[in-house]
């Protein structure tokens, strides 16, 4: 009876039955006792044997570099190996800002870096492909990313690609509660959360339900979703429990999903995702981590 599998479960196939299980959510748990730097400290050394444990018998990997901090925190722990080819690459729309600071980056570091511009129609060029491919679990937008986590592999010859998926938002606090805001309670989280789902305002969006009903039973509909969530998490400070969320929501409901382009193509390393370093990303206080 599985209709969907969801980023926050796994399906096992035990005593001849398939049966669903649900992941425990990320959820915080602040350390007080421990500065800024033992914190740190525990967390470096954490990511780098997450990475060394994946890449121990990889020697040409290709990073994604977007000049964010979450690729350069990547990047400049990985420098720190022998015996591995560094391949960067970076796309985004012609003449996107992230593209000079991500060619900077590499060449500081002296790695090889292919820089990848597209033009507007040519996302609606490959929209089909991000349908079918990803049975519908992914944007239309994202179908280029088939063709060119493709050539990107034959371009660089390598053996799999590194990602520092989400460390924006699990160490830093990339999506913060606007503080204008004024949110006291789960309900106005709920309410905040169900505004900013949706790619349009409330009003546009119900101009396109056919009928009034639709659109009452849409919006009721994610406000229970979100209810759910928000159930399984246990936290201490609101701004926790927007990290927590988050991380349930943006990158294990929707960014994970989009993730079948690159693993299509190649072996997929995400050490950002190792558990060992989650946990003790989680004991890191909300004042640092703003």
């Amino acid at each position: 009876n599985v209709k969907a599998l969801y980023g926050d479960s796994y399906l096992k196939f035990q005593e001849n039955k398939l049966k669903l299980y649900k992941l425990s959510p990320l959820c915080y748990e602040p350390k007080f006792d421990l500065s800024a730097l033992e914190h740190i400290d525990r967390i470096k050394r954490s990511l780098l044997n997450a990475i060394k444990m994946r890449i121990s018998n990889i020697r040409n990997i290709a990073i994604g570099i977007s000049g964010g901090l979450d690729s350069r925190i990547l990047l400049g722990l990985i420098s720190k190996f022998d015996n591995i080819k560094i391949n960067g690459y970076t796309y985004g729309c012609k003449g996107f800002v992230e593209s000079k600071v991500a060619k900077e980056i590499m060449e500081y570091f002296k790695f090889r870096h292919l820089i990848f511009e597209f033009n507007d129609l040519l996302y609606l060029d490959y929209a089909g492909d991000g349908i079918s491919l990803s049975s519908g679990t992914s944007i239309f937008k994202h179908g280029i990313q088939f063709h060119l986590f493709n050539t990107i592999k034959k371009e660089f010859s390598s053996q799999g690609t590194i990602l520092g998926s989400a460390l924006d938002l699990t160490i830093g606090d990339n999506y913060k509660l606007p503080k204008s805001k004024n949110l006291d309670s789960e309900d106005d989280l709920i309410n905040f959360y169900t505004k900013n789902l949706f790619n349009l305002d409330l009003i546009s969006f119900k101009k396109l339900c056919n009928k009034k009903e639709d659109y009452y039973n849409a919006i009721e509909s994610v406000r229970e979703c979100i209810k759910t969530n928000l159930k399984q998490i246990s936290y201490s400070s609101f701004e926790d429990l927007n990290s927590s969320y988050l991380f349930i929501s943006r990158v294990k409901r929707w960014y994970n999903q989009n993730l079948i382009y690159h693993l299509i193509n190649n072996k997929l390393i995400l050490p950002t995702y190792d558990t060992h370093f989650l946990k003790l990303v989680s004991q890191v206080p909300y004042e640092l981590r703003e």
